[in-house]
């Protein structure tokens, strides 16, 4: 679901649907999923792009700061993780895929799968060769910046409703102070509950899921 998917779904459940309050629940979803995305996410954002096999390149998503994890999942099915780091690498370095955790030379030779340059002022993966895959997979540190095209992860979908409500009757004086506080719990139950589906969804799920043909990518 997109951000504007997750509102329509939220106002027919409340049968209110004005333009104006669609207006309203949106600039809501954007500041309440980037926090979402920030505070459970850790900033972090699984992905996968197309793999353009004329340029050998994958261009990057707007929010793109640094890879974590690139991979592939190859026509057997197979994954295949090329490169992956656990701290914040030098910007613009050449970075050697790896294949079943062996890193290879980059030379043709000696390297089966190949290598890629992470090119950030042209925001894109330059691999040296053609990958024979259509989608590559990528863990990325985002800026936290909301995408509108691209689907909400399903774990963030439910606590990003409920801010969009809580925060759309937090100020109204109309609202008793029960129902905002009702409203406020709920949204703290759900993140919780979004937190620890979190934590147990570890990459190598995200991969199998992949593989899988499971679309959760994170977005925003």
């Amino acid at each position: 679901m997109t951000i504007e998917e997750v509102i329509n779904s939220l106002l027919d459940e409340q049968e209110d649907y004005t333009s104006s309050k669609f207006a309203r629940y949106y600039s809501l979803a954007q500041s309440g999923l980037r926090n979402l995305l920030m505070d459970i996410g850790g900033g972090e954002k699984p992905i996968l792009l197309d793999f353009n096999k004329e340029t050998l390149t994958v261009d990057l998503p707007p929010d793109y700061v640094t890879y974590k994890t690139v991979a592939v999942i190859t026509e057997k099915g197979l994954i295949k993780e090329l490169s992956s780091r656990d701290d914040i690498p030098v910007i613009g370095r050449s970075e050697v895929i790896r294949d079943n955790k062996e890193q290879f030379g980059a030379g043709i030779d000696l390297n089966p799968i190949g290598s890629f340059n992470e090119d950030v002022i042209g925001r894109r993966l330059v691999f040296d060769r053609d990958l024979k895959v259509d989608k590559v997979y990528i863990d990325y540190v985002s800026t936290g910046k909301v995408n509108p095209k691209v689907p909400v992860h399903p774990f963030l979908i439910e606590p990003l409703q409920a801010w969009i409500y809580w925060k759309s009757i937090a100020r109204k004086s109309g609202e008793s102070l029960g129902a905002k506080q009702l409203a406020k719990s709920e949204f703290f139950r759900t993140k919780r509950h979004a937190r620890s589906q979190f934590k147990a969804f570890t990459k190598e799920e995200a991969l199998r899921s992949i593989r899988k043909g499971v679309n959760f990518n994170l977005r925003y």
